[in-house]
């Protein structure tokens, strides 16, 4: 009777640990990255001194990291918008910066015909980013989300 109570023991820890063992060797499901976009609101007839729309995304990349290589596009309701001009890393803020171009978000008539109100937008892409002396590099994906309005006067 022992025996059987043993083995049962020992079959039960087994099965529970090629369960854990499914978890941990298995990759781990994306998620999005929590994003700010700035300005939050986009004024399509706006004049102003600013060139580019950022994307800050929260990131520890590590001290003396820098950007070399990037492919990164902005969506708007899952429509796309542009390509990123820039990306930057900042270590003292642990964030990334994503930048586009103000004017073609302005001039674009898909970006038109969703003003008059806050739609999703979405930073997707990937970039690559060395230490200081490039001797380590990484490749990293990004899918960060955030929601921004977007108004032209005299539209509602």
């Amino acid at each position: 009777m022992l025996s059987k109570n043993i083995t049962a023991a020992c079959l039960t820890i087994a099965l529970v640990l090629a369960v854990m063992a499914v978890f941990v060797v298995s990759p781990a499901p994306c998620r999005a990255e929590a994003m700010t976009m700035s300005p939050f609101k986009i004024i399509l007839n706006a004049q102003g001194q600013w060139d580019d729309i950022q994307a800050i995304i929260g990131m520890n990349l590590g001290a003396c990291t820098v950007v070399t290589d990037f492919d990164v596009q902005l969506y708007f309701d899952g429509k796309l918008i542009t390509d990123a001009n820039a990306v930057w890393y900042c270590a003292i803020d642990d964030n990334l910066f994503v930048y586009f171009d103000r004017q073609t978000i302005q001039d674009s008539p898909v970006v038109a015909d969703l003003a008059g109100g806050v739609v999703q937008a979405e930073v997707k892409g990937w970039f690559t980013a060395e230490n200081w002396d490039g001797t380590d590099s990484i490749t990293r994906s990004i899918d960060a989300y955030d929601d921004v309005e977007i108004l032209k006067p005299g539209r509602k």
